[in-house]
């Protein structure tokens, strides 16, 4: 971790010469750093980075945050997308208060349209980074969704929840998922690199050396 500590120190100072140079300046006032782990055991300890400002000839100091938010995604330290998932239910919240207006006066195909362009255009947004996190983070939103659907179509809480999505005719979080993911690789499927399998593995066969593993 110190070898990574001072990396990133001496990173950052080519970057704030680098916008020296070409008369930028970094707003440290709103810079902060974040290291990525799978759990807490994997965070280093904290520490702050400190940063000579050429132009005014003084030190900054970066501070250590546990999430970040970058083009309305928040990131949080652990990449389990819990931060980002609980911003996307107060909105659905926000938007279920609006859509129990909207059924009063609006037809059911308004209402459909309505639904695409201002609850699941906020569902899908980057769906493709935060859609495979684990079931029990994911779960409270497919339980947000559902109670707006409910809402809209007046049905109390006992009512099906596959049902809502069928009367609706609109697709379930899962689907939104693996469309997205699907259309994704597609898309992008000329950059996945085929390279020869060198290493022997439980399934690999013994006699064919020349197994191919997708990158």
């Amino acid at each position: 971790m110190d070898i990574a500590h001072h990396q990133a120190t001496e990173d950052l100072k080519n970057i704030e010469k680098w916008y020296t140079k070409m008369s930028l300046s970094i707003n440290f006032s709103k810079t902060t750093y974040m290291t990525l782990s799978i759990n807490q055991s994997g965070q280093p300890i904290e520490s702050n980075i400190e940063v000579y400002n050429s132009t005014t000839h003084t030190y900054h100091t970066i501070t250590k945050t546990t999430k970040s938010k970058y083009l309305g995604v928040i990131v949080d330290q652990h990449i389990k997308w819990k931060e980002h998932i609980d911003h996307i239910r107060n909105k659905l919240r926000h938007l279920t208060y609006i859509f129990s207006n909207l059924r009063r006066i609006c037809s059911m195909n308004h209402l459909r349209q309505l639904y695409f362009g201002l609850a699941q255009s906020i569902i899908q947004y980057c769906l493709v980074a935060w859609g495979g996190t684990y079931q029990n983070i994911i779960e409270p939103l497919r339980r947000s969704l559902n109670i707006l659907l409910r809402v809209i179509l007046k049905k109390d809480r006992y009512f099906h929840s596959n049902d809502l999505y069928q009367i609706f005719n609109v697709p379930t979080l899962n689907d939104i998922y693996t469309y997205k993911i699907t259309f994704f690789s597609l898309k992008h499927s000329h950059n996945w690199i085929l390279t020869d399998q060198t290493y022997n593995t439980r399934n690999s066969n013994p006699q064919d050396n020349n197994n191919e593993t997708f990158h």
